[in-house]
């Protein structure tokens, strides 16, 4: 439509004007942000749990392998200390 700057989804339309959206909406009534847990967005409830790092007393959000990027958990590593196969003849 003439003067809509959403994205288009489908068909040549954007959501609000009848295309099909992918994402579920949330389902309280006049609300049509994205619903993540229960079908309602985090406004209205939902809750999205992010896992800790395993690593004793460290505070960061865990990423690759249940550690945060400092201890491993990213790309590459931050100190030569970190890296497990540091040392290891057989890598």
């Amino acid at each position: 439509l003439e003067g809509c700057t959403n994205p288009v989804v489908t068909g040549g339309v954007c959501w609000t004007h009848g295309g099909k959206d992918t994402c579920k909406r949330c389902s309280h009534e006049g609300c049509n942000k994205i619903a993540l847990k229960g079908g309602v967005c985090i406004r209205h409830g939902s809750t999205v749990f992010r896992k800790k790092c395993s690593h004793f007393r460290c505070v960061h959000y865990a990423r690759k392998g249940g550690v945060c990027r400092t201890h491993g958990g990213g790309k590459g590593y931050w100190r030569t200390g970190d890296d497990p196969t540091a040392g290891d003849s057989t890598a």
